[in-house]
């Protein structure tokens, strides 16, 4: 899914719970990508805080890394660095539709000289069919 807008939003067809076991399961199965930290429950630590989410029923936020992809980009720019790791959302409204966010790498690639700006196009055409797979409901 390409977008014109820095942070891509999509409506899921299935609940909350549902959403992220899809999520975690297309991880898992996709080569080379893992989660290199736990998943936070935001919502959870905002409310442990004592402050609350304005139409958010249920919100966790994902890293995601490849490990390959990661050294390269690092390697090309070590600055480069603070953009790692993948962040993906999902979250839940109180009308319970849930969806799924993130930054388009794609179009912050283009920001990037290369080898840089061709090693995130290249995550981008990944992480746009892990949300393509998102928006299935099979």
């Amino acid at each position: 899914m390409k977008s014109s807008e820095l942070i891509k939003k999509v409506k899921l067809p299935f609940g909350f719970e549902a959403a992220k076991e899809k999520f975690e399961n297309l991880v898992k199965q996709s080569k080379g990508w893992s989660f290199p930290v736990p998943m936070w429950d935001f919502n959870k630590s905002i409310i442990s805080s004592g402050f609350e989410l304005k139409n958010i029923k249920n919100m966790v936020i994902y890293f995601l890394c490849n490990a390959s992809y990661a050294s390269q980009i690092v390697n090309a720019q070590d600055e480069m660095s603070s953009l790692l790791p993948c962040t993906y959302v999902i979250f839940e409204t109180d009308n319970n539709e849930t969806f799924l966010s993130a930054i388009s790498i794609g179009l912050l690639a283009e920001f990037f000289p290369d080898p840089v700006k061709k090693i995130i196009q290249e995550v981008s055409d990944i992480e746009d069919l892990i949300t393509e797979e998102m928006l299935s409901v099979k």
